[in-house]
Protein backbone atom coordinates (compact mmCIF):
# COMPACT_ATOMS: atom_id res chain seq x y z
CA UNK A 1 0.00 0.00 0.00
CA UNK A 2 1.50 3.48 -0.89
CA UNK A 3 2.27 5.70 1.94
CA UNK A 4 1.06 9.44 1.78
CA UNK A 5 3.45 12.09 0.84
CA UNK A 6 4.34 14.48 3.85
CA UNK A 7 1.70 17.33 2.69
CA UNK A 8 -1.03 14.89 1.53
CA UNK A 9 -0.36 13.69 5.13
CA UNK A 10 -0.94 17.02 6.50
CA UNK A 11 -3.48 18.00 4.62
CA UNK A 12 -5.81 14.75 5.86
CA UNK A 13 -4.83 15.73 9.46
CA UNK A 14 -5.84 18.84 8.92
CA UNK A 15 -9.35 18.32 7.42
CA UNK A 16 -9.76 16.18 9.68
CA UNK A 17 -8.91 18.39 12.66
CA UNK A 18 -11.60 21.32 11.27
CA UNK A 19 -14.23 18.74 10.98
CA UNK A 20 -13.54 17.87 14.21
CA UNK A 21 -13.44 21.03 14.98
CA UNK A 22 -16.97 21.98 13.48
CA UNK A 23 -18.82 19.25 14.68
CA UNK A 24 -17.82 19.58 17.96
CA UNK A 25 -18.74 23.93 17.80
CA UNK A 26 -21.86 23.59 15.68
CA UNK A 27 -24.78 24.82 17.05
CA UNK A 28 -27.37 22.27 18.14
CA UNK A 29 -30.75 22.48 16.10
CA UNK A 30 -33.99 22.97 18.09
CA UNK A 31 -37.53 23.27 17.27
CA UNK A 32 -38.73 26.77 17.47
CA UNK A 33 -41.53 27.21 20.42
CA UNK A 34 -43.81 28.99 18.29
CA UNK A 35 -47.05 28.10 17.96
CA UNK A 36 -48.50 26.88 14.25
CA UNK A 37 -51.04 28.48 12.68
CA UNK A 38 -53.72 26.44 13.11
CA UNK A 39 -53.01 25.92 17.17
CA UNK A 40 -53.96 29.46 17.63
CA UNK A 41 -57.65 29.44 17.16
CA UNK A 42 -57.99 25.86 18.17
CA UNK A 43 -56.42 26.43 22.02
CA UNK A 44 -59.13 29.27 21.42
CA UNK A 45 -62.39 27.24 20.70
CA UNK A 46 -61.29 24.76 23.13
CA UNK A 47 -60.38 26.95 25.91
CA UNK A 48 -64.36 28.57 25.02
CA UNK A 49 -65.42 25.31 25.44
CA UNK A 50 -64.02 24.70 29.09
CA UNK A 51 -61.27 22.60 28.22
CA UNK A 52 -57.62 22.79 29.71
CA UNK A 53 -54.97 22.45 26.90
CA UNK A 54 -51.95 21.75 27.32
CA UNK A 55 -48.95 22.02 25.75
CA UNK A 56 -48.13 20.47 22.62
CA UNK A 57 -46.96 16.81 22.72
CA UNK A 58 -43.79 15.93 22.32
CA UNK A 59 -41.95 13.56 19.97
CA UNK A 60 -45.42 12.89 17.94
CA UNK A 61 -45.78 14.01 14.05
CA UNK A 62 -48.13 15.79 13.16
CA UNK A 63 -47.97 17.90 16.53
CA UNK A 64 -51.02 17.34 19.02
CA UNK A 65 -52.43 19.36 21.20
CA UNK A 66 -53.92 17.36 24.82
CA UNK A 67 -57.07 19.11 26.55
CA UNK A 68 -58.87 17.94 29.25
CA UNK A 69 -62.56 18.79 30.89
CA UNK A 70 -64.49 16.50 33.40
CA UNK A 71 -64.56 13.27 31.73
CA UNK A 72 -63.29 13.73 28.20
CA UNK A 73 -59.84 14.14 27.09
CA UNK A 74 -59.01 14.85 23.75
CA UNK A 75 -56.18 15.25 21.32
CA UNK A 76 -56.42 17.90 18.15
CA UNK A 77 -54.39 17.91 15.23
CA UNK A 78 -54.06 19.41 11.62
CA UNK A 79 -54.87 16.63 9.46
CA UNK A 80 -53.37 16.69 5.94
CA UNK A 81 -56.01 17.10 3.51
CA UNK A 82 -54.92 13.69 1.33
CA UNK A 83 -55.35 11.46 4.26
CA UNK A 84 -51.48 11.08 5.18
CA UNK A 85 -52.37 11.28 8.81
CA UNK A 86 -55.71 9.26 9.12
CA UNK A 87 -53.43 6.22 9.83
CA UNK A 88 -51.51 7.46 12.05
CA UNK A 89 -54.38 8.89 14.31
CA UNK A 90 -55.71 5.35 14.16
CA UNK A 91 -52.43 4.01 15.52
CA UNK A 92 -52.07 6.58 18.20
CA UNK A 93 -55.35 5.94 19.60
CA UNK A 94 -56.00 3.78 22.63
CA UNK A 95 -58.30 1.04 22.55
CA UNK A 96 -61.61 2.44 23.00
CA UNK A 97 -60.86 5.44 22.16
CA UNK A 98 -62.74 7.62 19.64
CA UNK A 99 -60.63 8.71 16.31
CA UNK A 100 -62.53 11.93 14.37
CA UNK A 101 -61.94 13.97 11.71
CA UNK A 102 -63.67 17.83 11.83
CA UNK A 103 -64.42 19.44 8.49
CA UNK A 104 -66.74 22.53 8.11
CA UNK A 105 -68.24 21.82 10.66
CA UNK A 106 -69.03 18.43 10.78
CA UNK A 107 -67.79 15.18 12.69
CA UNK A 108 -66.74 12.55 10.68
CA UNK A 109 -65.99 8.87 11.87
CA UNK A 110 -63.52 8.76 9.10
CA UNK A 111 -61.39 11.59 7.01
CA UNK A 112 -63.57 12.20 4.25
CA UNK A 113 -60.65 12.88 1.87
CA UNK A 114 -62.15 13.17 -1.45
CA UNK A 115 -64.13 16.39 -0.38
CA UNK A 116 -61.17 17.84 1.79
CA UNK A 117 -58.76 17.37 -1.34
CA UNK A 118 -61.06 18.93 -3.46
CA UNK A 119 -61.85 21.83 -0.81
CA UNK A 120 -57.80 22.22 -0.58
CA UNK A 121 -56.98 22.12 -4.49
CA UNK A 122 -60.18 24.71 -4.86
CA UNK A 123 -58.47 26.92 -2.41
CA UNK A 124 -55.10 26.94 -4.31
CA UNK A 125 -56.94 27.63 -7.73
CA UNK A 126 -58.70 30.91 -6.30
CA UNK A 127 -55.45 32.00 -4.55
CA UNK A 128 -53.49 31.52 -7.97
CA UNK A 129 -56.40 33.68 -9.29
CA UNK A 130 -55.55 36.36 -6.39
CA UNK A 131 -58.60 35.41 -4.36
CA UNK A 132 -58.34 34.81 -0.96
CA UNK A 133 -60.60 31.87 0.34
CA UNK A 134 -61.38 31.40 4.14
CA UNK A 135 -59.46 28.65 4.83
CA UNK A 136 -61.44 25.45 6.30
CA UNK A 137 -59.22 23.54 9.33
CA UNK A 138 -58.86 19.81 8.64
CA UNK A 139 -58.05 18.37 12.23
CA UNK A 140 -58.18 14.98 13.67
CA UNK A 141 -59.82 14.70 16.94
CA UNK A 142 -58.44 11.21 19.40
CA UNK A 143 -61.03 11.56 22.21
CA UNK A 144 -61.47 9.65 25.49
CA UNK A 145 -64.92 7.59 25.24
CA UNK A 146 -66.93 9.81 27.23
CA UNK A 147 -66.62 12.75 24.97
CA UNK A 148 -69.15 14.00 22.86
CA UNK A 149 -67.41 15.36 19.93
CA UNK A 150 -70.78 16.38 17.67
CA UNK A 151 -72.27 18.47 20.50
CA UNK A 152 -69.27 20.87 20.16
CA UNK A 153 -69.35 23.86 17.83
CA UNK A 154 -66.52 23.18 16.04
CA UNK A 155 -68.01 25.84 13.57
CA UNK A 156 -66.51 28.55 16.07
CA UNK A 157 -62.88 27.69 14.99
CA UNK A 158 -63.15 29.14 11.32
CA UNK A 159 -64.64 32.26 13.34
CA UNK A 160 -61.61 32.68 14.98
CA UNK A 161 -59.03 32.06 12.85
Amino acid sequence: MPSLHPTEAGITLALALTLAIKIAFAPQATPAAVPSQWEAPVVTFLQHQGFAVGAPLPDIDPAMLPAMKAGCSLKVTQVSPTGWHRDVLASLARPGEQVAFVFDDKVFSTQPVWKTFFDENRRRLLTYAGLHPTERPLLGVIASPGCALKELPWGEIADLG
